[in-house]
């Protein structure tokens, strides 16, 4: 693990779970709710998907009503959230349908249903550490900046560009990171799209 011997060791300590019965979820969710007040959180719900679920060794398939009823119940009782990004929806096109672009759930709409049910009371338990999150600047884009160093780059942020396709994660993460920003007008957001996002200005296109 990136924190060696001590990281494995504390991964050692976690029941990792892909699945959890509504019993089984209560039962975790009483816990949680027991240690409330502690620094540590006792149980982590955390999404690392972009997509539809599943992958090896993942017994969910597909999300469905039971499992965003489950993570309700330890989410609603202060377990702590982390996800991935704030990206709503992947663009997808058809060829019979030239012209139009059909949204594919992101992670940022599955979290956005987990941030209504916490709120406000778990507010304050919410981490997205990717482009653009509140966590990401930290976790990602300076970890970005580290490994550029490490490869002989002198760090300088106004040296280093963020490219993307979304001014509310892509741009919105390297602004905030002091990098230069391009917005890539191949994927979700074009020129148009600028308006919408008057703090999130890309400093070039391609």
């Amino acid at each position: 693990t990136r924190g060696g011997a001590e990281g494995a060791a504390l991964v050692g300590t976690w029941d990792v779970r892909t699945t959890l019965s509504a019993g089984e979820a209560k039962a975790w969710a009483a816990h949680q709710a027991l240690c409330r007040h502690e620094a540590s959180k006792a149980v982590w719900v955390v999404f690392f998907h972009d997509g539809e679920v599943g992958g090896p060794g993942c017994d969910t398939r597909e999300w469905s009503f039971e499992v965003i009823k489950i993570a309700g119940f330890l989410l609603s009782h202060g377990a702590q959230l982390v996800y991935t990004a704030d990206d709503a929806f992947n663009p997808s096109v058809d060829p019979d349908h030239p012209g139009l672009v059909f949204p594919l759930p992101g992670p940022g709409m599955f979290a956005a249903m987990m941030r209504t049910l916490m709120y406000p009371a778990g507010s304050e338990s919410v981490a997205c550490a990717g482009k653009g999150g509140n966590k990401g600047g930290e976790m990602m884009m300076e970890r970005a900046r580290q490994m550029l160093i490490a490869q002989g780059h002198d760090g300088d942020p106004s040296t280093i560009c963020m490219v993307g396709d979304r001014f509310d994660t892509d741009i919105r993460a390297g602004r905030s990171a002091g990098f230069r920003t391009c917005l890539a007008l191949s994927g979700c957001h074009n020129l148009e799209s600028q308006r919408h996002y008057p703090s999130d200005v890309a400093d070039f296109f391609c």
